[in-house]
């Protein structure tokens, strides 16, 4: 009886052990996507939370990533909301077999790092172009202008890779300083590609602005010609400036003007934190193009206006141009930014 008690502790002992060890494994569940999904449809819908992580629930980050990507989004509130409902179009589709991702959900609480998650899915569909990583293309291929409609000579910068901030070893690195009673802007641009069929486009990046406060307006605009060398303005832009923060699209309104989404608000953004944003427009025969979705730092927006933003020939422009614009405009009659764009990618089909 002896040798039985001694065995019953241990095994007492094992099983405690193995309640703790599951216990403080990490809390995190996926409730979208499901592992070994085969999904047809873009954006892919991400649902997950995290509960705790080594019997400690307070959670200090929680974000995905995709593949073997170094580039993470976090979760709402900086990565700290212990929940994850999103949608992502970096998991973009492709014809039969479909394209193959692995999701990989982390999280850290006060008590250490969760036990990762990883769901795998293909994901089927049209044929989509994706065009990753632009703001590691060399400066030769970057334009980065005064914008003339502002003021043609009230700025002055410059645009190169850095390090000084990044996600994936380097970024690339916008600067200027402008001085004028109505603020400065500044524009990046750079082909993607060459297409006048594609219909539907995603601008996603991540932005990092040293000090928001100096900054008006962060512009993301995608530009198609036609074979004919006719423009479709697929432009959006954060103004912060504008009744507390509001998103605004372009139309033609016989030449490209900004017009205030009445609903959608963009609130200033924190200052030094990476921001993602994903921008989703599509177009139709007509010119007609309509603005469907805003996601920013996880939060996704329905837009869906549909309005003419295409606009006659430019004499600078050939066919079958794609071109993405990055523009900055400062608040105040002076002052100086500083951006830095990371993971800039350009998803069409």
């Amino acid at each position: 009886m002896q040798w039985n008690s001694r065995i019953l502790a241990a095994l007492l002992c094992v099983a405690a052990l193995s309640l703790f060890r599951n216990t403080a494994q990490a809390q995190i569940s996926v409730s979208q996507p499901a592992d070994g999904a085969v999904l047809t449809a873009m954006p892919v819908k991400l649902v997950a939370s995290v509960t705790s992580c080594n019997n400690n629930s307070n959670i200090t980050l929680f974000e995905y990533s995709i593949d073997n990507s170094t580039i993470a989004t976090k979760s709402p509130n900086d990565g700290l909301s212990t929940s994850i409902n999103t949608t992502d179009y970096r998991l973009s589709s492709q014809p039969d077999p479909g394209a193959q991702y692995t999701i990989h959900f982390k999280a850290w609480s006060q008590g250490g790092a969760c036990t990762p998650v990883a769901i795998n899915i293909t994901v089927k569909g049209p044929a989509t172009t994706t065009v990753p990583n632009l703001d590691d293309h060399p400066n030769s291929e970057w334009l980065w202008v005064n914008d003339d409609f502002i003021c043609k000579f009230c700025t002055a910068g410059t645009t190169s890779l850095s390090t000084a901030q990044q996600l994936d070893g380097q970024s690339r690195l916008f600067s200027m300083t402008y001085s004028n009673p109505n603020g400065g802007g500044r524009r990046g641009s750079i082909n993607f590609g060459s297409s006048s069929t594609a219909k539907h486009f995603v601008y996603d990046a991540y932005v990092y602005l040293a000090d928001s406060s100096t900054v008006q307006n962060v512009e993301m605009d995608n530009n198609q010609s036609d074979a004919s060398g006719n423009i479709w303005l697929y432009g959006l832009q954060c103004a912060f400036d504008v009744n507390g923060g509001k998103w605004e699209y372009t139309v033609d309104n016989g030449g490209a003007s900004w017009v205030e989404s009445p609903t959608l608000t963009c609130p200033r953004w924190t200052s030094a934190t990476w921001h993602h944003v994903q921008l989703a427009a599509h177009r139709d025969n007509t010119g007609m193009v309509t603005y469907d979705s805003v996601n920013l730092d996880g939060t996704k927006k329905s837009l869906s206006t549909t309005v003419d933003s295409y606009l006659t020939p430019n004499p600078l422009w050939g066919p079958n141009v794609l071109l993405l614009n990055f523009q900055l405009d400062g608040e105040g009659s002076s002052g100086s930014i500083t951006a830095y764009v990371d993971g800039l990618t350009e998803i069409y089909w």
